[in-house]
């Protein structure tokens, strides 16, 4: 390895030099040997009537472009979402408060699950104690079942409190 290594030198991209690159005294003000450099040879990158090219914010020739600036705009801002089967729906979730800091996830999916399918438990707990923090969501498949369950587990005696269930608020 050592013979191969013998007749080489060390040769900077940018002055050529024999230094390393990183080391090179003209790094900041020079582009490397062999790519364009200054304005003059800018003049070709961007749009006909002065925009810059796709993906060019600045003098870079970078072709990415930041979601937020895709599509010429359209839909700026809006967050679109990915969707699909892991779409969440806010209509058939209830918020369950009183509940003991003793309870479980599968304490509750249980409880609920007999008025329909359940897709969804969360029961907010503390993170030092790992105790539950005194509320719930859980969602349903169907609204229907949602709105059966909600009758009928308000006020329902859970481990020494009495749960209130609601559905819950949009999140904004």
């Amino acid at each position: 390895m050592k013979a191969q290594l013998a007749n080489k030198t060390v040769k900077c991209r940018i002055c050529s030099g024999d230094h390393f690159t990183s080391k090179c005294p003209y790094r900041d003000t020079m582009a490397p040997v062999g790519e364009p450099t200054g304005a003059a040879d800018m003049d070709g990158i961007g749009g006909a009537d002065g925009e810059p090219a796709a993906g060019g914010l600045g003098q870079g020739g970078s072709s990415y472009v930041p979601p937020h600036l895709r599509n010429k705009g359209a839909g700026a801002g809006t967050g679109d979402r990915m969707g699909g089967k892991y779409e969440r729906d806010d209509l058939a979730t209830l918020r369950v408060t009183n509940v003991s800091e003793l309870a479980e996830e599968q304490d509750l999916r249980d409880m609920f699950e007999r008025f329909g399918r359940v897709t969804r438990v969360f029961l907010a707990k503390d993170r030092d104690t790992g105790m539950a923090k005194g509320f719930a969501f859980i969602s349903f498949q169907e609204r229907t079942d949602a709105a059966k369950a909600c009758e009928k587990m308000d006020g329902y005696g859970f481990k020494h409190l009495i749960l209130r269930v609601e559905f819950a608020k949009k999140t904004t």
